[in-house]
């Protein structure tokens, strides 16, 4: 879900977010701005809007909406204001392969070692130090104690 710009605290899907997006384009251009809820403000802007998102959808059902809004939101692609735009294709692809490239690396980060907490603690080796002696000492004497009991 994306906030929409022209009117504060609506929530909206990807077709209408681009949709948004583009027809704030074309009103800049007119040096214009659009109004909150344009979208259902007359009948001559539902008609441009529906027709619109009807092309929105075509065109993301072809591209990902993630690199479809990239692209739009680029250095290269803020002056494009119509979805005919040929560079759109292009700004789209290279966004995509982006956004690929950053999913491969994703998929290659090793996975962390797993730790058997099962497993015994390795037996020690060498020679007992005193410090061992008296503590193994200080076991048997409180098993015969317990046992006693």
């Amino acid at each position: 879900m994306y906030s929409s710009s022209s009117t504060p605290g609506v929530q909206q899907y990807a077709p209408q977010y681009i949709t948004e997006i583009l027809f704030s384009r074309q009103e800049a251009k007119h040096n214009r701005v659009l109004t909150a809820r344009f979208w259902s403000s007359s009948k001559e802007w539902k008609k441009r809007y529906r027709t619109s998102l009807m092309f929105v959808r075509k065109f993301l059902k072809i591209h990902s909406e993630e690199a479809t809004i990239a692209a739009l939101q680029s250095y290269e692609g803020r002056t494009i204001a119509y979805l005919q735009d040929k560079r759109l294709v292009r700004l789209v692809e290279k966004e995509q392969a982006k956004i690929d490239a950053l999913l491969s690396n994703l998929a290659n980060v090793p996975e962390p070692v797993k730790v058997n907490e099962e497993a015994r603690p390795m037996k020690a080796y060498g020679k007992q130090t005193a410090l061992s002696k008296l503590r193994e000492l200080d076991g048997e004497r409180e098993r015969r104690e317990s046992s006693e009991d």
